[in-house]
């Protein structure tokens, strides 16, 4: 399940709460906070203008299902807030009401990009609760979202950081459900996006590896050691190679 403590913002928390201040500054509740009509944003946040009405209508969503949840039950915020085209809504009733719902999950995924939520939880949500019984529809949902997100201009500095994890990811669910080309081609595209680091060759190889792909493993272990030895970095390289030696003596 969920922990009660699952990220689902990636709004700092001091920032969070000068937003809330400033929005409902004036009003007597969160459904009542008007996200068409804002000031600029307050001082503390470092968003910019532009970014300020999607960072504020992320944290008043939010706040609203809290607040419904608080004050009339998780069942009447589940009536109106289950499907939602938001995604904070939706991530805010798995947030306090965990369930083992692959289609809650992928409901959160489904949504308008918001460049201020953490997907990551869902997205490995996703795949452990769709990979075994859905493969093909887990895929789909993982590839929708990536999609999406990779089409999302954001200011944020995490962003780009956080698609390259997310699409690490879908690469990962291509070995774990049978689909390795697909896998090798997304992982040899990552490979060549981050010339000056090993993780998504060692990444590679240990997802090949549990998969039972041994002969891949080692292709992208060497790979590794090669890298490695490129960037300075011999004592990495000569443990990956001895890696890689274990791992081919097992295929002859």
């Amino acid at each position: 399940m969920f922990s009660n403590k699952v990220r689902i913002s990636w709004v700092h928390p001091d920032e969070a709460a000068r937003a809330r201040e400033a929005l409902r500054r004036g009003v007597g509740s969160w459904a009542e906070v008007d996200l068409e009509h804002l000031a600029a944003p307050p001082a503390g946040i470092e968003v910019s203008a532009d970014a300020w009405p999607r960072l504020a209508a992320h944290v008043a969503r939010g706040e609203r299902v809290r607040e419904v949840i608080s004050q009339e039950g998780m069942a009447e915020a589940t009536r109106r807030f289950a499907a939602s085209a938001h995604a904070v809504e939706r991530a805010v009733l798995v947030e306090a009401a965990p369930v083992d719902d692959v289609d809650s999950v992928a409901g959160v995924l489904a949504c308008e990009i918001d460049e201020f939520m953490a997907y990551g939880h869902f997205l490995s949500r996703l795949v452990e609760l769709g990979a075994a019984p859905d493969p093909a529809g887990t895929v789909a949902a993982y590839e929708r979202f990536v999609g999406a997100a990779s089409r999302v201009v954001s200011e944020q500095s995490s962003w780009p950081e956080r698609m390259r994890v997310a699409r690490d990811g879908l690469a990962a669910l291509y070995v774990r459900v049978g689909r390795a080309e697909q896998a090798e081609a997304l992982y040899r595209e990552r490979y060549e996006e981050e010339p000056g680091d090993t993780t998504v060759a060692i990444g590679a190889a240990r997802a090949f590896l549990e998969a039972g792909d041994t002969a891949r493993a080692v292709a992208w272990l060497d790979r590794a050691a090669g890298r490695a030895d490129a960037l300075g970095r011999g004592e990495l390289a000569a443990r990956l190679r001895s890696k890689a030696e274990s791992l081919r003596a097992r295929l002859n």
